[in-house]
């Protein structure tokens, strides 16, 4: 007879250092989110990308199982970066890629860290530096970067 466990469903990762042993659950590691460095890699690789292109006559759930990553990721990664699914490239999926992540990176400048540390100065949180960023119109980093 199988047994079934009836608590949350949570990723494991034995293979990592990093977390917290469950106690329900001997020689299993607890990957927690805000654990650094635990989880694997959220973005696709320029290699993922690739066995994407090569695999795109299969359904998506199938190409995500066969690269380690969600279904989710390869249906956006389809729709993001292929007119249609057959029509995707993965070297031009990359570009596009990492012209967004730097478009919407938002750089350190000296007035911003002159800001942060004025406002942590004054015993401000984050949530309130960023706050009085948004009222006042100037750019300003997420409160977790702060």
């Amino acid at each position: 007879m199988q047994q079934m466990y009836l608590w949350p469903k949570i990723a494991h990762y034995p293979e990592r250092q990093r977390g917290v042993t469950s106690p329900l659950i001997p020689d299993k590691v607890v990957c927690l989110p805000q654990s650094p460095n635990c989880c694997p890699m959220p973005h696709l690789t320029l290699s993922q990308r690739y066995q994407i292109g090569s695999l795109r006559h299969l359904k998506p759930a199938e190409i995500a199982r066969r690269i380690g990553k969600d279904r989710s990721v390869v249906t956006r990664e389809l729709a993001r970066n292929g007119p249609t699914r057959h029509a995707y490239q993965p070297q031009t999926a990359h570009k596009r890629a990492a012209q967004r992540k730097r478009a919407n990176a938002l750089k350190m400048t000296p007035a911003l860290t002159a800001t942060i540390t004025e406002g942590l100065a004054q015993q401000w949180s984050p949530d309130q530096i960023k706050g009085r960023c948004q009222q006042q119109g100037q750019p300003m980093l997420s409160r977790a970067a702060i």
